[in-house]
């Protein structure tokens, strides 16, 4: 996948100041004029990732002695974390991405096993935001939780996967929705800012929510769209109004790992190599013109302040893939110094030398960002009238569950069209 055109030829459209979107990484190989005339956010200020490098700089900073992380910090000691992680990154909003590559070992510098990490997230994420106006979370953690008639809800990690994880049925989400004032024991990961959108928790085509379908039928489109804005609308109904709402995405299906591996067409990534290059670590996109939708529904809702995609790259060129390869059978160029992590493998009877420009390759990501830009083209269109007052319109339609007879949906004025579609 190379240029696919989004930025050059999408005419300019002007978003307002609550609705930003955007990468961690910039297309450098896109004119910034182009990119600033779609509204994509070039500013210092755009969203980002810390990742487990630098929580080990605010381990050291801290001077965390004796295995005792984050959810042992005193409160002098959150406080000075609290400035730091504020002062790190010039980001209006950030997050930390805690991975270490040997959890045994480091794992306890941002424990998420530790019972007390919710509330150091909370207390944590509530003195960034009093004390310098940035809004934080843990990127991993606790979800928001929930009591409803008796059952716990949480809207995260496999929970969020599809209707009938964690013991729970559609008709648990249909009755939340009809009877949003039951609702209680609301728990928030942070004070200020919720993670909403798609991609690592996606349901997958082996979901367990229709195991009456035929194997051959690719259902997840279908489930993961209704899915993640059903999400949308339950966050919205638990979280208060104060809470604003980031929509971070990938559109890959992440899961099962072992089913989402499959090989691509080999490829040639030029500038005189005369060997092919094929990506190993492929999974499936999900239909752009879903994609497409799912962020402009996220973007009618006036609590979405800004969309980021996870990740987009910086250059168009193929050859930039060998940045993370082996070339013939040898870890090459970053891939030697990233402990044995590469996604390309490139065959051929010459050695091609190592990208001498530090910019990762895009592939197909080009296509998630080019529905991600149609998604805000349209909004830009109708964003008069698209201000969070809209009144929701519903048709009748048949549906049947299983082996059950065809059924007539009964329309209701409530925030669950999605669940109930």
């Amino acid at each position: 996948m190379g240029d696919s055109k989004i930025f050059k030829q999408t005419p300019a459209f002007s978003l307002p100041s609550q609705k930003k979107y955007g990468s961690e990484s910039k297309p450098l190989d896109e004119p910034v004029v182009n990119l600033r005339k779609v509204g994509w956010n070039i500013s210092d200020d755009r969203f980002k990732l810390l990742y487990a490098g630098e929580v080990l700089e605010l381990m050291n900073h801290s001077r965390a002695q004796n295995r005792r992380g984050i959810t042992r910090f005193d409160a002098r000691q959150l406080d000075q974390a609290a400035d730091w992680l504020a002062k790190r990154l010039p980001s209006s909003t950030f997050a930390v991405d805690f991975e270490p590559a040997n959890p045994a070992v480091d794992g306890w510098q941002w424990d998420m096993s530790d019972p007390a990490f919710r509330k150091t997230m909370y207390d944590l994420s509530d003195r960034i935001y009093k004390k310098h106006g940035k809004l934080f979370f843990s990127w991993i953690g606790d979800p928001l939780t929930f009591t409803f008639q008796g059952k716990n809800f949480k809207l995260d990690g496999y929970a969020n996967d599809n209707w009938s994880a964690d013991k729970k049925k559609i008709d648990d989400y249909l009755a939340l929705h009809e009877h949003p004032k039951d609702i209680q024991q609301v728990q928030l990961p942070s004070p200020v800012v919720l993670m909403t959108g798609f991609g690592y928790t996606s349901s997958t085509v082996n979901t367990s929510d229709a195991t009456d379908q035929p194997a051959h039928v690719w259902k997840a489109p279908i489930n993961w769209y209704l899915r993640t804005l059903d999400m949308l609308n339950i966050k919205s109904l638990t979280a208060p109004p104060s809470v604003k709402f980031i929509n971070f995405f990938w559109p890959y299906e992440d899961k099962p790992s072992d089913a989402r591996r499959s090989h691509t067409r080999r490829f040639k990534v030029g500038h005189g190599s005369k060997g092919y290059v094929r990506q190993l670590d492929n999974r499936v996109m999900y239909p752009m013109n879903l994609v497409r939708d799912a962020v402009f529904v996220h973007l009618c809702n006036p609590r979405v302040f800004y969309t980021n995609y996870w990740i987009f790259g910086q250059s168009y060129d193929p050859y930039q893939a060998l940045r993370y390869a082996k070339i013939n059978g040898n870890l090459s160029c970053v891939s030697q110094n990233t402990g044995g992590y590469f996604v390309y493998d490139y065959q051929g009877p010459d050695q091609p030398a190592c990208p001498t420009v530090a910019e990762d390759y895009m592939g197909k990501d080009a296509l998630g960002v080019a529905a991600m830009v149609q998604a805000h083209e349209l909004f830009a269109k109708h964003q008069l009238i698209l201000d969070g007052s809209q009144v929701r319109e519903s048709y009748a339609f048949d549906y049947q569950r299983s082996t059950q007879k065809p059924q007539k949906a009964t329309w209701q004025n409530d925030t669950g069209e999605f669940a109930r579609a």
